[in-house]
């Protein structure tokens, strides 16, 4: 177990209260769950708050989150869709028209992502939890596929495979 992993800080958290511990988690995974809440929501006011409730989410749930860490990523990226999802629906229909703003507002109408940004979230939540977090781990945390395949206790060239095959779906 590396001082810097996520199992060894999810522990200190959870056992220790260790505040730099949840800092630091909270640093690595802050712009992956304020660009989840963006994207889903439109409005980076919301964004902000989905982020700041997810991040209390895990503070409790940190020493059962320390069992898994592996699972980290894929679990924090399901929670804020549901966070935002569910912070949409608390905001009144008038005031959702008004305040979302497309978030490629000043992109060209011609980049293959204007079309893609708003269904990422959702492909991404609805392929099985292995493929998801081979995805995350790769594209997110940018980690090569011999490093995946090591934490996950299998061959890179399986990984590799693995991330086609899910980005194929």
């Amino acid at each position: 177990m590396m001082p810097d992993s996520d199992e060894s800080l999810l522990k200190s958290f959870a056992i220790d209260r260790d505040e730099k511990a949840f800092r630091t988690l909270s640093e690595r995974y802050l712009g992956l769950i304020f660009h989840i809440a963006l994207r889903r929501t439109g409005n980076r006011q919301l964004a902000e708050e989905v982020s700041q409730n997810i991040l209390c989410a895990l503070a409790q749930k940190a020493s059962s989150m320390a069992k898994n860490p592996d699972l980290l990523p894929a679990w924090l990226h399901r929670a804020t869709l549901f966070e935002s999802s569910k912070a949409m629906r608390s905001e009144s229909s008038h005031q959702r028209r008004k305040q979302l703003q497309p978030i490629a507002e000043s992109a060209e109408t011609s980049s293959p992502w204007t079309d893609v940004i708003p269904h990422l979230d959702s492909a991404l939540d609805k392929l099985p939890d292995a493929d998801r977090r081979v995805l995350l781990l790769h594209y997110f945390e940018n980690r090569p596929f011999p490093t995946i395949a090591r934490t996950l206790g299998t061959n890179p060239d399986a990984i590799k495979k693995q991330s086609q095959r899910a980005l194929e779906k």
